[in-house]
This record gives C-alpha cells, sequence and structure tokens, in this order.
C-alpha cells in the first residue's frame, strides 16, 4: 500500500513540480498570483508525497490498532516541528510564503519518517485477536 501510494502521490508531485505554471493557470489568470502559486508548487510536490505518505502509515497504523502514539507522533510532526520552523523560515528568515510551505515540508517530512519508524516496530509483532 504505501509502495503504490508513493508511486500515485510521486505522479501529481511531478506534475505539480515539472508544470507548475501551468497548474497555477488552471486557477487564475492574475501573474502575481500565478508567480507565487508556482513557487508553492515546486515546494509543495514533496510535501504532497509526505503528508500523503503520513496518511497512509497512519491509516496501516490504525489497522494493526495502534492509535495514540500515532497521533502523539503526528501532534509532534506539526506543532513542535513545522510551525515553528514555519515561523522561523517565513518571519526570522523573511522567506515569505516559500518558508511556510517549505517548514510543512519539514514537518511533514519528519512525521512519515516516524510514522514509518512506529509502523516497523509494530508490524513485528505478533498480531493478537481484537
Amino acid at each position: 500500500g504505501v509502495g503504490l501510494g508513493s508511486l500515485t502521490l510521486g505522479v501529481f508531485a511531478a506534475i505539480m513540480m515539472l508544470l507548475p505554471e501551468t497548474v497555477a493557470g488552471r486557477y487564475t489568470s492574475d501573474q502575481a498570483v500565478r508567480a507565487i502559486t508556482a513557487l508553492c508548487l515546486i515546494i509543495a510536490g514533496p510535501a504532497l508525497v509526505a503528508g500523503g505518505l503520513q496518511s497512509i502509515i497512519g491509516g496501516a497504523l490504525r489497522g494493526l490498532g495502534d492509535v495514540w502514539i500515532p497521533a502523539y507522533l503526528n501532534i509532534v510532526s506539526y506543532w513542535l516541528i513545522a510551525v515553528p520552523i514555519s515561523l522561523v523560515l517565513t518571519f526570522v528568515l523573511d522567506l515569505g510564503i516559500g518558508g511556510l510551505v517549505g517548514g510543512l515540508l519539514i514537518g511533514a517530512g519528519t512525521g512519515a519518517i516516524m510514522l514509518a519508524i512506529r509502523f516497523r516496530i509494530v508490524s513485528r509483532r505478533t498480531i493478537e485477536r481484537l
């Protein structure tokens, strides 16, 4: 499931990253908005993959009956990693919207990695009937 999800997400991320102006042009004709949107799409491509993997792996963990630790890992990845990094990139380093989206990418990526590690640990256990 993770492999198929990664492949599907990767296709859409590639479209976003390789054709950002074209994708942005589907939503607006305002050139200023298109330029900002195109920048965000380039950064958002990998964030799409990371966030999607978080959802897929989180669903697999729920299926294994593991609910609370993944919830805490998601809280950590967004509130303790993504939000502070986004604030620093956006306002301290003055990267604007690119910093905001970049911080979300870092948080989502960290969350996906933590959930993947958790899945590896939980999936090695003997499955017991609930």
